[in-house]
């Protein structure tokens, strides 16, 4: 792979804010607003408009505001939360408008220095098992799961995952495999460090898409593919006690919730969440009930152990509850907007952006994805550099 123009300075914030992404919020929030302000410094946003409006992003960037803007507009009630909730759905817009409108150039500084920061970040975590480093707040999350930080940085490990795959299986020779000895090592951490069951789910969801993609004229060869993911599934869970207990439990939350016990654990949760949440969406169908309206209407329906939560983790339903039915498909349709455009993108730019694709939108609908900055800002940061990054060449100028 080559080395970005560094002379280029959109480039160089690109770069900086792929090397932010496992660091706190606050170093990704000063990716996007630098990176906000040199695109207008440079007065290019026309030409990176229509980077967008080559596919599907443009419209549903534009459809996405629009009908946001529309139900704040129209909803009788300003809410406490409207501000901050207006500001997320703002903060989506922008991440994946800058990210999907990068030149080939600044996607590739982009992708640079998200690969190292993802190295760093494995190599930080191995140092600490082999008793090299000890944990710090600073980088806890990565050692002692337990928090959205850690959440998010097994989603960002896993686009890692298929950037590696992807690379590996569209090359030869030596390299080929230490890029999947890379990628298997980073499944181990992701499974026994992490141990996030998001991560671990969008680890199996990025092998499949890869593959799918990269021999979708090879079936044999992908159906082999996934009897051997398969089997290596089945082998993991037959030797890792503790990979069952956290499943079993989850089914066991699963089942209490849908049965209408109410505890505050992670599925349980969920299910109230599901529950409670649709029922705000069928109430009102159109326009819902308005921008920060779900904490309001989550506080007035549940009992108060669980009163206290500010995000319904599916963000489907929390544009849905918000602003209707239309703002939930038009998130949806955002959020999958680049997937035509990365599927017909052939090799493994093509692979790791459809890849990325679906573990973004599968975060976003098992966890608060998009909504909550900490998990979303570099999620759709590294799903649009590489959405732009796979562009054919006629989209590029």
């Amino acid at each position: 792979m080559r080395y970005f123009d560094v002379t280029n300075p959109v480039g160089r914030i690109a770069f900086f804010w792929g090397l932010m992404a496992f660091m706190p919020v606050g170093m990704n929030y000063l990716g996007l607003f630098m990176l906000f302000g040199a695109v207008l410094w440079h007065q290019d946003v026309k030409t990176r408009w229509l980077r967008l409006w080559g596919s599907m992003m443009g419209p549903a960037l534009l459809l996405f505001a629009g009908w946001t803007l529309l139900v704040l507009v129209l909803q009788p009630s300003w809410y406490v939360q409207s501000a901050s909730n207006l500001w997320h759905g703002m903060r989506i817009f922008l991440t994946i408008a800058l990210a999907a409108s990068l030149s080939k150039n600044e996607a590739l500084a982009a992708l640079q220095g998200f690969m190292l920061s993802s190295a760093c970040a494995v190599v930080l975590i191995l140092a600490y098992k082999f008793g090299v480093l000890d944990s710090h707040p600073y980088w806890q999350h990565l050692l002692e799961p337990g928090t959205n930080k850690s959440i998010g940085a097994s989603i960002l490990l896993c686009m890692f995952v298929a950037i590696l795959v992807a690379s590996a299986l569209s090359s030869s020779g030596r390299s080929r495999w230490f890029t999947l000895l890379v990628a298997l090592v980073v499944m181990v951490i992701l499974v026994e460090t992490l141990s996030k069951r998001t991560g671990m789910v969008a680890c199996i969801l990025a092998l499949v898409c890869v593959t799918l993609h990269l021999w979708r004229k090879h079936k044999w060869r992908w159906a082999l593919a996934v009897v051997a993911l398969a089997l290596s599934c089945v082998l993991l869970w037959i030797t890792s006690p503790g990979l069952q207990a956290q499943f079993v439990q989850g089914i066991r939350e699963v089942k209490e919730g849908l049965s209408g016990i109410v505890k505050v654990e992670s599925w349980n949760v969920r299910i109230q969440m599901v529950k409670h949440t649709l029922d705000m969406v069928a109430e009102r169908p159109l326009l819902g009930w308005g921008i920060g309206a779900w904490n309001n209407q989550w506080q007035a329906r549940v009992p108060v152990e669980i009163a206290g939560f500010n995000m319904p983790h599916n963000d489907f339903l929390w544009m849905g509850a918000q602003a209707g039915w239309p703002g939930a498909v038009l998130w949806l349709a955002l959020m999958l907007s680049g997937l035509g455009l990365a599927w017909k993108t052939q090799g493994w730019k093509g692979a790791a952006a459809t890849a990325c694709i679906l573990i973004a939108c599968f975060s976003a609908l098992v966890n608060n994805g998009t909504r909550d900055a900490t998990i979303g800002l570099p999620m759709l940061w590294v799903v649009g550099l590489l959405i732009s990054f796979a562009r054919p060449d006629r989209h590029t100028s």
